[in-house]
């Protein structure tokens, strides 16, 4: 029940602004499943029909959960004023930051650490 209320408080004020992003993205991929299906138009009541069809909408679930988890950290930064330091003490990677370097730090919030190779 917190995770509803604490969306619900993220969210509210900014209804059109996360409805907008992803009713447009949504929308997107709508519009280019069906011209990949009209480009390739195979029977879709096949193997090959069903393959052709899922090939968009595999590609756009990535896109779509990043979407969201942008617009998450946006509302974050926005709502609670989260800086890098308190991300990182959330996440539970660092345990000795003092209160004054939550508050004072300007870092930007980097949610990948590692390097990508």
């Amino acid at each position: 029940m917190a995770g509803l209320e604490k969306s619900w408080s993220l969210v509210s004020g900014r209804w059109c602004y996360v409805f907008g992003a992803q009713f447009t993205i949504l929308l997107g991929v709508y519009a280019i499943t069906h011209i990949w299906i009209a480009l390739l138009a195979p029977p879709l009541f096949t193997f090959w029909g069903a393959i052709v069809f899922a090939i968009p909408a595999t590609l756009a679930a990535p896109i779509l959960a990043s979407l969201i988890t942008v617009i998450y950290m946006s509302l974050r930064v926005e709502k609670d004023g989260i800086n890098a330091p308190m991300l990182a003490v959330e996440l539970g990677e660092e345990e000795d930051v003092t209160e004054s370097e939550m508050v004072e730090s300007t870092e930007p919030v980097v949610l990948v650490t590692e390097e990508i190779v």
